[in-house]
This record gives C-alpha cells, structure tokens and sequence, in this order.
C-alpha cells in the first residue's frame, strides 16, 4: 500500500489495531467481523475500498525521480507570501 507512506501516527495506530482485530478474527472470534470490514475499508486494504477513496497507484515514467510530498504548511506561507 503505497499511500501508507503519508500517514501520520494516528493512522499507524488505527492500523496497528486493526492488525489485533484481524489476529482475533483468524483465531474464531467471529464476532469482530463487521468492524474489520469497516476498518479495512477505511485503509484501503482492497481495490474496492481504494476506488472509493479515489486511491489510484500510477507507475513511474522512466527516468522519473520520485515526487516528493510538500507539507500544506509550507504551501500555505508561499500562498501568504
């Protein structure tokens, strides 16, 4: 997953306790299926949740060097100028 490398604390977090949900679903405990499900949705684990959060992976042109993430902070002084 890609995306995961803009997530912040919080969001490692929401998925580090969804990987104990899982553990508890593949250990029987049926009863936490419906909020895995939900989780999972919201972390994009599969095609259909990343289509409904418009999460698309495009391949790199060759010779292209990998974009870099700008912080809003620092677009939002270069806007106040």
């Amino acid at each position: 997953m890609p995306h995961c490398v803009l997530w912040a604390d919080s969001d490692w977090s929401f998925a580090l306790d969804t990987a104990i949900l899982s553990a508890h679903f593949h250990r029987g405990d049926l009863k936490v299926a419906a909020e895995l499900r939900q989780r999972e949705k919201i972390i994009g684990t599969t095609v259909d949740a990343r289509r409904d959060l418009r999460i698309r992976y495009v391949p790199a042109e060759q010779g292209e060097e990998r974009a870099s993430v700008t912080a809003i902070e620092d677009y939002r002084k270069r806007l106040k100028g």
